[in-house]
């Protein structure tokens, strides 16, 4: 799939040039990752600065766990995103140049966050994390444009460290007991 083209720069991505994404001769302004990509590539869906792109959201699924150098750069009517718990690594510039983007949920405790992955993002004024300690790695590690008036928002129902993976979904750890665990045939049922 594209995501897992390893372009050696932005230059190299056909995407950074031309500007538009089409499926099946429609334009796209949903950009919907596939549940079956584990790495969004370095400069998979980069964007020349000066382009105009319809994409208005991206969709990461829990399947992610690497969001490459560059990866979502100079979407301007990006709005929000949502990063997913699954991820554990965001790279270099990410999301920089996405400059309507006001909003970003970050699901989880990534091991890796670069340090300028908003650049650039100057509108964003919210980042919802799960706990205490990815705030305080916020205020302290990552660059905000504008800091002072961003809000870094504690959420503790996105930290799903305690819960139990069913599929692709999660169950709350919050409502454990909801169900019951049968100790001799090791069921859970709900």
């Amino acid at each position: 799939s594209w995501c897992n083209i390893d372009f050696e720069n932005s230059r190299s991505n056909p995407l950074f040039y031309k500007g538009n994404l089409y499926f099946n001769g429609e334009l796209i302004t949903k950009l919907v990752i596939p549940s079956t990509v584990t790495d969004i590539k370095k400069c998979a869906f980069i964007k020349f600065s000066n382009q105009q792109s319809p994409v208005n959201e991206i969709v990461i699924p829990d399947s992610v766990i690497s969001i490459g150098e560059n990866a979502f750069q100079n979407y301007g009517l990006l709005e929000s995103i949502r990063i997913p718990y699954s991820v554990k690594n965001i790279d270099h510039k990410a999301f920089s140049g996405c400059n309507s983007l006001s909003k970003a949920i970050i699901e989880g405790e990534p091991e890796y966050i670069d340090y300028d992955i908003f650049c650039g993002c100057e509108n964003l004024n919210k980042i919802i994390v799960c706990s205490e300690n990815m705030k305080q790695r916020f205020i302290e590690d990552i660059i905000i444009p504008n800091q002072s008036e961003c809000s870094i928002i504690v959420d503790t129902s996105l930290n799903k460290s305690n819960d139990i993976r069913l599929g692709s979904e999660y169950l709350s750890y919050a409502a454990k007991d909801t169900f019951n665990y049968n100790k001799k045939s090791d069921d859970i049922e709900i």
